[in-house]
């Protein structure tokens, strides 16, 4: 891997701040347990309270509150975005080269590393957790609708978009202008677990592995758009099996 900014942006494009990239890497997680309480301590005061009330309060609404996090956290770094003079263009929102081909190309790989994560997934760690609460919540109403459908666009659009955009965009290219790529993958990948620290060790673990993975190809096609559509199609297979669809 060449160990080299310019694989992935332009080089005359202004270095973002050291620090603004590291705490907008480090603060999803917080911002979500942060959430999480709020909300807890929130419920605990106008609900019927008790330890399993909340804990069900926070399972039947943990799909808004996070989507509500994720909207923060794309607010907060279109300000960084602008702070640091860059564009969008300038953390990986471009099509691949090579026109329509390139873009085809890109797609047909990310399809294919997306069916080997999942393979390596579902024979290394376990690949689900908590299937049998989130089944049971599907036949539970919510106030703005078919939680499975909320679900699907929580993890296939909102997850792959400001994740990809956060961690690989962002990440990738603002650490890798100050410590090299080999250095911005590492780092952005072990990152990306404590955001899915909700699944436990084993989530967390699997989400290092598939960041690394969303990283390469992202430096491979210099583009977002084969991570977002791998991330996508992953987030896209959890939430069937874990709706028991397939």
């Amino acid at each position: 891997m060449d160990n080299s900014v310019e694989n992935i942006g332009e080089a005359a494009v202004k270095k973002p701040a050291l620090w603004r990239v590291l705490f907008m890497l480090i603060l999803p997680p917080f911002l979500i347990f942060a959430g999480i309480t709020i909300f807890a301590i929130a419920y605990s005061v106008i609900g019927s309270g008790g330890a399993a009330n909340i804990d069900n309060a926070i399972a039947k609404n943990i799909g808004y509150l996070f989507v509500l996090n994720h909207s923060l956290l794309f607010i907060l770094l279109v300000w960084f975005l602008r702070i640091d003079g860059l564009k969008f263009r300038d953390i990986g929102f471009r099509l691949p080269e090579n026109g329509l081909a390139g873009i085809v190309f890109e797609l047909g790989f990310a399809i294919l590393s997306t069916a080997l994560v999942i393979v390596i997934l579902i024979n290394v760690l376990p690949f689900f957790e908590g299937v049998d609460e989130a089944t049971k919540l599907t036949k539970e109403g919510r106030p703005l609708g078919n939680v499975f459908l909320f679900s699907l666009f929580a993890g296939v659009f909102v997850a792959s978009f400001v994740e990809e955009t956060l961690y690989r965009g962002y990440g990738i290219t603002g650490l890798g202008r100050h410590w090299g790529i080999i250095v911005a993958v590492i780092i952005t990948s072990i990152l990306f677990g404590p955001l899915h620290f909700g699944f436990g060790i084993v989530g967390i673990i699997r989400s290092m592995f598939q960041g690394l993975v969303f990283a390469l190809l992202f430096i491979r096609s210099k583009s977002l758009l084969a991570p977002m559509t791998s991330h996508s199609l992953i987030n896209l297979y959890a939430t069937l099996s874990a709706f028991d669809y397939i």
